[in-house]
């Protein structure tokens, strides 16, 4: 264990992939657990970065918080993540506080959840158990169905130029083990796990969708009415992206100040506020799991 001030503790989680941190963001508290998971290439700290991130919108709504950091966001495999990472800080967090967990997931983190819950695949855990010490699992611009272009897309170039670079001859398959490759609409993975039910049944789901997500197509991140078997599942639209671009606060500062260019270009250069530091994506969640 990790200290590195009063209310900032870090318990290291061992794994195949290597050391995951779960952080505890807040002292133990009467309110309910709620476990933050990061996307593909991000970390813990992203939930709570800035006063309008989602992390301090619960913490300072007294929820016990927790964010977890994944061993390995970029070339991990999906269900090692899911069922050693995320399975182990769900677990520590249900047997301290003795409360079922929350669990906020942005992006691939969703695809983690979605596979550590799913009867698809095999557990070295009971589902039943499990279920148990969720009190609910929220998707935040998640790629259920796959991505085509974009980052994902260029990093599988990255990989075929890898593997030329090193005179690989067999040609890199899209499921040969990394994370990024997993999250390709011809994976394999994607699609065992959008088997019938794409869902698990025995959870509470709430599913957002970014209206102006530059990386996940809402094709991507919607379901339709046929695929949910969920016992409750609720969707909603956000005006929001999937990230925070670096280039967002000079543009931001530019239209603030040049109020005459800003009507003009308002429509191509107005920037919308990552899911995970939307208000009102916090308020529906809160509202939905009240207790």
């Amino acid at each position: 264990m990790k200290t590195y001030n009063i209310s900032r503790v870090i318990f290291e989680i061992e794994t195949s992939q290597g050391l995951a941190d779960l952080i505890h963001v807040t002292r133990l508290s009467r309110y309910p657990p709620v476990l933050f998971l990061h996307g593909f290439g991000s970390n813990a700290d992203v939930w709570f970065a800035h006063q309008n991130s989602l992390g301090n919108f619960f913490k300072n709504r007294h929820f016990d918080c927790w964010s977890l950091h994944l061993s390995n966001a970029t070339v991990g495999n999906i269900q090692s993540l899911a069922d050693e990472d995320l399975y182990s800080a769900i677990s520590f967090i249900f047997d301290k506080t003795q409360q079922p967990v929350l669990l906020v997931t942005h992006s691939m983190g969703g695809i983690i959840a979605r596979v550590l819950t799913s009867p698809h695949f095999e557990h070295s855990f009971s589902l039943a158990k499990l279920e148990a010490m969720v009190k609910g699992i929220v998707l935040l611009t998640v790629p259920h169905h796959g991505v085509d272009a974009g980052d994902i897309k260029k990093l599988e170039e990255t990989a075929h130029q890898i593997r030329d670079y090193f005179k690989i001859n067999k040609r890199i398959s899209a499921d040969f083990g990394l994370g990024f490759i997993q999250l390709l609409s011809e994976s394999r993975l994607l699609a065992e796990l959008n088997s019938p039910p794409a869902l698990n049944p025995n959870i509470k789901w709430l599913n957002a969708i970014g209206k102006h997500d530059h990386v996940v197509p809402i094709s991507s991140a919607t379901f339709s009415p046929s695929e949910i078997s969920a016992s409750f599942f609720e969707q909603k639209s956000f005006d929001c992206d999937h990230m925070v671009y670096p280039f967002n606060s000079i543009l931001q500062k530019i239209t603030g100040r040049l109020s005459d260019i800003a009507t003009i270009f308002s429509s191509s250069i107005r920037i919308y506020p990552a899911i995970h530091r939307a208000p009102e994506v916090g308020e529906w969640i809160s509202e939905i799991f009240k207790e």
